[in-house]
């Protein structure tokens, strides 16, 4: 209980979308963010969707239902 009270996922959520975007130079979107103890500690995103260049379709280059790490 203790790690969900002091543990900002909200905070993971947003360096997780500020880091990926500017390191891919696309837009990022996450619909959720979970402390994951799967391999230890960590944060499970899930429904993340990285953008298409500007001058592509207007579809996500790439979606995905759920990134664990």
């Amino acid at each position: 209980v203790g790690l969900w009270l002091f543990f900002p996922i909200e905070k993971a959520k947003e360096f997780a979308i500020e880091k990926g975007s500017a390191q891919l130079g696309r837009n990022i979107t996450i619909d959720d963010a979970q402390v994951s103890f799967w391999g230890g500690i960590g944060v499970k995103l899930g429904n993340v969707a990285v953008s298409n260049r500007p001058d592509l379709e207007d579809r996500a280059f790439l979606t995905v239902d759920s990134v664990d790490g």
